[in-house]
């Protein structure tokens, strides 16, 4: 599987999130408690990245599962349908802000975890179904 394509079964799928995963962690076990929660001169520090990360991964894991999306991303409907990412990613943002860096990561972590525990569950079919 090349870097552009797109992954087409759920190993494939499985895979590119693992690499991607073992890769985040590997840059942010790196980074100091300053430099995870320290906003960059977009506003946002790492920690308000890996929130936002989160929350569009719950997203897909309630997706995947035929659950409510707007639901588990805790986002308005209105914006959602909209596509207004800019107002999402704000609400995103005020929402997790003044969690601690802990908090945050152990979110994500459980939210990953989830992700795959739903990979797991699916066939590759699935994967090709449309999903809306």
């Amino acid at each position: 599987m090349s870097d552009e394509q797109e992954p087409q079964t759920c190993k494939e799928l499985n895979k590119a999130m693992a690499m991607a995963a073992i890769s985040l962690v590997g840059w942010i076990q790196d980074l100091d408690e300053d430099e995870r929660t320290t906003p960059g001169a977009e506003g946002w520090s790492v920690k308000d990245h890996v929130a936002h990360l989160d929350i569009w991964l719950r997203g897909m894991v309630a997706l995947l599962r035929h659950e409510d999306r707007v639901a588990a991303m805790g986002v308005d409907a209105a914006d959602f349908e909209s596509g207004d990412f800019e107002r999402m990613n704000a609400t995103i943002y005020a929402r997790h802000r003044d969690k601690s860096w802990d908090e945050v990561w152990g979110d994500y972590m459980a939210t990953l975890d989830a992700f795959n525990e739903t990979l797991t569950d699916l066939d590759d079919a699935d994967l090709q179904r449309p999903y809306a």
